[in-house]
Parts: C-alpha cells; structure tokens; sequence
C-alpha cells in the first residue's frame, strides 16, 4: 500500500514538475497532454523502484531499522526539503532561446534531479513520527 500511495505522490509531483519546466511546457494539444502524462508515470515508478533499492538497507537491517521508525521526523523534513526545493530550482529556470543549440545539460537539471531523489527516497520510506501521535489511555 505504501508503495502505491508514494507513487501517487510522486506522480502528481512529476506532473506538476513537467508542466511548470520551461522548455517541457510547450503545449501543442492532446498530445502533450497524453505525453505529460505517460512520461510522469514512468518519472514516477522509476523514482519509486530506484528509491525503494536505495533504502534496501534501512528496511533489512535490524539497527537500522529501529533507528529509522524512531526517528519519522526525518521522512517528514527530507520530503519537505526535497519539494521545496525542486519547486524552486523549477520557478528559477529560464525558457531556453531557439538560438541556445548547446549540448551541455542545464546544470539546474542535475540540482532537479538530485532533490527529486531526496524527495523520492523520503516518499518511499514515509514513517509517520511516533512523538506525534496520541494515545489514548483507559
């Protein structure tokens, strides 16, 4: 279940992240639309496949484990600076100009793609924070 409520996270989040890219928001029709769509599922389950392999370890081993559900505070932040900051490498890039033919990668694309994965990884291994809950006692 975790793994699909995450991946749905993720995919609105792709989606959200496409159309805002300057030089991936060119609408042009229905074909963008189906196009925006098919490529956020296939962000998403990649994010959450490669995410889910990273955190392997925190999952299988016992110490680390415990560690990990005692500490959900850490899920929360990573996910909260992991949005924030793709939302603002996004609003910062530029519309690229018909006249830039370079090659090179935007070097915003690698900071998008390194807090995409901060924001993945803490999706797919979300521990809500035991301090927070209440219990109620009889």
């Amino acid at each position: 279940m975790e793994f699909f409520a995450g991946g749905m996270v993720l995919f609105v989040t792709a989606i959200v992240l496409m159309v805002e890219i300057p030089s991936a928001a060119q609408y042009d029709g229905i074909v963008s639309l189906i196009g925006w769509g098919i490529a956020a599922v296939v962000i998403s389950v990649a994010s959450m496949i490669v995410a889910m392999v990273i955190g392997l370890p925190v999952r299988l081993a016992p110490r680390l484990r415990s560690r990990w559900l005692a500490n959900g505070e850490i899920t929360i932040a990573g996910a909260a600076v992991g949005l924030v900051s793709c939302l603002a490498i996004v609003a910062s890039m530029e519309t690229p100009d018909a006249s830039e033919t370079s090659g090179a990668p935007d070097p915003l694309m690698w900071a998008l793609l390194v807090a995409r994965a901060l924001f993945a990884i803490s999706i797919a291994h979300f521990v809500w924070p035991m301090r927070w809950t209440t219990r109620v006692r009889d």
